[in-house]
Formats: structure tokens, C-alpha cells, sequence
């Protein structure tokens, strides 16, 4: 069991964490369908142009609106039986972060394809783990009557009819010369061309972030010192005196490491 202090100092960090990490999910999404999925409706349906003051406003409500759907799901899920966090979220990873991840992958070594590839490959994907959310029993492909939706059926199932898609887009792939093939070669030709840091980005900041966090740490140090002064069995306390020596050791060493680095 942890002392006193350190258990809310846990938890804060959880939620932090946490929050840190739903904040920038919620921001790419409304960034992928205002600054993507939009253009493309726009120019495809004739809707009037909007400008950049009205899209920002159109992405807050966005943000509000999938932050609400995200904290109505969550309630959902909190309340399924049978079933943790941690089975829940390799579901998730299978079912749907798959399909995303297999013409990327592909895509790295296949070029000649259709623009299309990518969504027949994350439509047959999406296909089998459609399947597998239902439940069908997998008797009806042809295997035995005791097979079961493990995770393992699930990932290499959405693994296969995803390349599978992708593959058999390849015979219709435009000609050399075409405005597809253009832009792919050109994007690969870009990938592949190395950063010259100084002329693209100009002088880094590496060694002043690396000060600010060394403080920032000195500062999380002092505040787990000060927790020494709650009342804790002597293990309690030694815990704690670790935890902030060790953390304030190391916000020294980065603040010595950025002043030694940047000295002339």
C-alpha cells in the first residue's frame, strides 16, 4: 500500500495523463474532418466556402459534440458485464484501429495503386470485424463448430481481408504519367529526402526545453518533499524521500546537461 499523499499524487497523474492524451485525440480528429473530410464535401456537393473564422467555430462545436459521444460511451461501456477496460480496448485496437493501420503499412512498399486501394482495403477490414462484433459463428466460413472470436481470429481475420483488398487493387492501377501516380511519386520523393534542420527550421531549442523540464521537475521534487510533513509509518516516509530525491537527481542532471551543452 502506498503512504498518505502519494496515492492522490498517483491519481492526479493518472487523470493527467489521461486527459493529456484525450485532448489530443479530440483536436486530430476535428482537424482530419474539418481540414480533410470538409474540402472534399465542399468542392464535391458545391457548398459556399467557408473562412478560417468559421471553421474554427465549426471545430469547437465538433470538439464539444465528440467529447459528449466519447463520455456517453464510456458510461455505456462502464456498464457491459463479462468484460475489463483492458479486453475492451484490444477489441478496439482489432476491430477498428487495424483496418486504419493496413493500407499504411502496405502502402509503404506497394505503390502502384489505385486511389481507391486504401478504402477497399479498409472496407474488407472493416468487413470482418463487423463480423466479429456480431458474433457469427465462424462455423459458417467453414471451420470447426468450436472456433471462437479469440483475439487472435480477430486481428489476423482483419489483418488478411484488409492486405487482401489492398492487394487486388494492384491490376488497376493508373499509368505512369497520371496525376495519381504523380502525386504519390512526389510525396515518396519527399519522404525520402532528409531534413536540413538549420535551413528548414533554423536554430533549435532542444537545450532550453531540456532547462524547463529540469526545473519543472525540481519544482514536482520540492512538493513530494513537503509531503514528508504528513503523518506516515517510517517506510511511508522513506518512500517518499526516495521518490523525491530521485526525481529532483535527475531534474539536476538535465538542468547540468542543457547549462554545460550551451556553454561556449
Amino acid at each position: 500500500m502506498l503512504p498518505v499523499g502519494l496515492i492522490g499524487l498517483i491519481v492526479v497523474a493518472i487523470l493527467t495523463a489521461t486527459m493529456s492524451s484525450m485532448d489530443t485525440g479530440l483536436n486530430t480528429n476535428v482537424a482530419i474532418l474539418i481540414k480533410d473530410i470538409y474540402p472534399k464535401l465542399q468542392k464535391r456537393f458545391q457548398w459556399q466556402l467557408k473562412s478560417e473564422t468559421e471553421l474554427l467555430r465549426y471545430g469547437r462545436i465538433y470538439t464539444w459534440l465528440m467529447g459528449v459521444i466519447i463520455i456517453f460511451l464510456a458510461l455505456y461501456l462502464a456498464q457491459q458485464k463479462g468484460k475489463g477496460i483492458f479486453e475492451i480496448m484490444l477489441d478496439v485496437g482489432a476491430l477498428l484501429m487495424s483496418p486504419i493501420q493496413i493500407p499504411l503499412m502496405w502502402g509503404l512498399f506497394i505503390r502502384r495503386t489505385p486511389s481507391w486501394a486504401a478504402l477497399l482495403s479498409i472496407s474488407c477490414g472493416l468487413l470482418v470485424a463487423l463480423l466479429a462484433f456480431l458474433n457469427v459463428p465462424l462455423s459458417t466460413f467453414g471451420f470447426s463448430p468450436d472456433a471462437t472470436w479469440t483475439f487472435q481470429a480477430k486481428f489476423f481475420g482483419v489483418l488478411t481481408a484488409g492486405s487482401l483488398g489492398f492487394l487486388i487493387s494492384i491490376p488497376f492501377a493508373p499509368a505512369k504519367g497520371s496525376t495519381h501516380r504523380t502525386m504519390v511519386d512526389k510525396f515518396i520523393t519527399e519522404m525520402k529526402t532528409p531534413i536540413d534542420f538549420k535551413a528548414e527550421i533554423g536554430a533549435g531549442n532542444d537545450l532550453a526545453q531540456l532547462k524547463t523540464i529540469g526545473r519543472f521537475g525540481l519544482a514536482i521534487a520540492t512538493f513530494i518533499g513537503f509531503m514528508l510533513i504528513i503523518p506516515n509509518p517510517v517506510g511511508g516516509r522513506i518512500a517518499i524521500a526516495a521518490l523525491a530525491l530521485i526525481i529532483g537527481g535527475i531534474s539536476a542532471l538535465m538542468i547540468r546537461a542543457a547549462s554545460r551543452s550551451s556553454a561556449p
